[in-house]
Order: structure tokens, then C-alpha cells, then sequence
């Protein structure tokens, strides 16, 4: 059985189950505009699978100018705080996985698109950012994923911590997206997939692992769980 060394972590869909609730953010500025469109789908092809705006899908049949945009970006944020302010729906599982991998010696990093902002708010309520060695979010980071750079900016921060004394081969990256898993194969980084029902007919087929849930993740590792 390989042995890791650290293990890095998507955020939305792998901890927390929040991009329908981005998703149903963005319904509400179409739905005020009178655009029938179904803001799932666009997401969940554009930004969840490709990491492209779903507003540059809609800049040209409504005559947006980016003013404009600007200011529908806005909207949605203030309408997915709300949604955030009032539910944060946890992956099954993933407290209980969380505290049985930091009790072993494996590094535990956050690397997501989310912004800080809507990070923080979303674990003021989990708790889950004392799990974790560091946390990079969306401004850590030039190019969001599927660029590699996320995970790569990851890894040079990991190897400063430890002194250089790590390789890529000892990183595992648990994704739930095809664009995450994109992210992490073109950093050079081995990438176990937990599809949801959000993601689940994603092209998975680059992924080491696909797995039916985040509690399958300590016994692949060999990590058992602990004796009262």
C-alpha cells in the first residue's frame, strides 16, 4: 500500500456540499432578470466542469457590458451569503475522516476556488480549518482550476514548510470535479475523485481512484480507526 505524506483537499463538494447553493444564488439573479435559463446546468458545465464564468455565457444575449456584470456578480455574492448565513450542509463523513487523519502523521491542506470571504463564513461554522496545516483560497492563486496552478502553488508552499524534504509522489489531491481533477493531474499530482450527485457524469477517467464516499478514504490509506 503507498505511503503519503500529505493529502490535499477540495473544499465545495468534498467537505461541504455548498454549489448547489452557489448555484441556486446565481437562479435567483437570472430568475430577477427574467433570463430563462437553468443556472445549474450552466454552472455546473461552465465554472464546476471547464472553471469558465457563467456570466461570459450570458454577457452576449443580454448586451451586458462588464459594468453590468460587475454589478450581477454582486447580487449573486450577497444572495449566496445569505443562503450560507442560514445552512452549511456537511459532507457525511467528512468530520468524522477529518479527525481520524490528523491524528496520523499525513499534512492535511484546503486548496479551493472558493473565495476567502465565503471560506471563512462557511468554516466559522464547521470548525473544519483547525484540521488543516494551511488553507489556500481563490486569492492565493492567479489562475483558478483547472489550471494547475492551485495545486502547484500547494506544493512549493508544502515543500518551504518542510525544509524541501517532499515530492509530488507523496501528495494524494481528493477532488469531487473534473476541473479540480484537471488541476491536480496536470500539477503532477496523483488525484482520487468522490463524484456527487452534482458531479457524478463528469469524465473522471484521468483519476487514480474514483470512490462512493469521503469514508472510504482512511481504509485506502491504511489508517484504521483509533480504539476507544
Amino acid at each position: 500500500m503507498k505511503q503519503y505524506r500529505a493529502i490535499f483537499w477540495d473544499n465545495d463538494g468534498i467537505l461541504v456540499d455548498t454549489e448547489p447553493l452557489y448555484a441556486q444564488a446565481v437562479q435567483q439573479v437570472f430568475d430577477r432578470l427574467g433570463f430563462s435559463a437553468d443556472a445549474e446546468k450552466l454552472y455546473l458545465e461552465y465554472t464546476v466542469r471547464q472553471g469558465r464564468h457563467v456570466w461570459d455565457q450570458i454577457r452576449e444575449k443580454l448586451n451586458l457590458s462588464e459594468s453590468q456584470i460587475n454589478d450581477l456578480r454582486a447580487e449573486r455574492d450577497e444572495n449566496y451569503e445569505t443562503l450560507l448565513s442560514q445552512e452549511i450542509p456537511i459532507i457525511p463523513g467528512a468530520k468524522e475522516v477529518l479527525l481520524q487523519l490528523k491524528s496520523s502523521s499525513l499534512s492535511l491542506v484546503l486548496v479551493t476556488s472558493c473565495l476567502r470571504h465565503h471560506l471563512d463564513m462557511i468554516h466559522e461554522k464547521t470548525g473544519f480549518f483547525d484540521f488543516f496545516d494551511f488553507i489556500l483560497a481563490r486569492e492565493d492563486f492567479a489562475h483558478s482550476k483547472p489550471h494547475p496552478e492551485p495545486y502547484e502553488t500547494a506544493f512549493q508552499k508544502l515543500k518551504q514548510r518542510n525544509n524541501s524534504k517532499i515530492s509530488k509522489s507523496d501528495i494524494l489531491v481528493i477532488e469531487d470535479s473534473e476541473r479540480g481533477l484537471l488541476s491536480a493531474k496536470e500539477a503532477g499530482l496523483e488525484c482520487w475523485v468522490i463524484p456527487t450527485k452534482f458531479t457524478q457524469n463528469m469524465d473522471f477517467s484521468r483519476a487514480d481512484k474514483r470512490l462512493h464516499s469521503i469514508r472510504e478514504v482512511p481504509s485506502l490509506l491504511g489508517i484504521m480507526p483509533q480504539q476507544a
